[in-house]
């Protein structure tokens, strides 16, 4: 009895974290949305992308797909951003994965920022990688 008390428990916990650590379907939505109106309507886009919180982008993959997604509407409105705050943690992401128009897309970001930072050689480095 004991014993199934505690996997019960158990398997309680794991569920809550599961879903607690889980990007909302809606705010999922809204990046997708985002990102299909980027280029006809980039400031739609970005004011959509401003009005999702970083902190509810729960997870690396979900975190990625936000920051890139971020990163090319802020490009589209040509908005000029010299830290890579948005950019290192989903090329961190990339680099590992399989996705790979996605990681030359954010390769391709990454090194607009550092370009825009001054730090020529990793732009190119980036750019090489994308």
């Amino acid at each position: 009895m004991i014993r199934h008390l505690a996997t019960y428990a158990v398997a309680a916990v794991l569920a809550f974290a599961a879903v607690g650590c889980s990007t909302d379907d809606d705010i999922l939505a809204q990046i997708d949305h985002a990102e299909r109106i980027a280029e006809e309507q980039p400031e739609e886009a970005l004011a959509i992308m401003r009005n999702i919180a970083k902190e509810d982008v729960h997870g690396d993959k979900d975190f990625a797909r936000y920051a890139l997604v971020y990163s090319e509407i802020c490009y589209y409105n040509r908005i000029i951003c010299n830290s890579d705050s948005l950019t290192a943690p989903m090329v961190a992401y990339y680099q590992e994965s399989d996705r790979h128009d996605e990681r030359a897309r954010a390769m391709y970001q990454h090194a607009l920022v550092m370009e825009a930072a001054g730090r020529t050689a990793e732009a190119m480095h980036s750019l090489m990688q994308a």
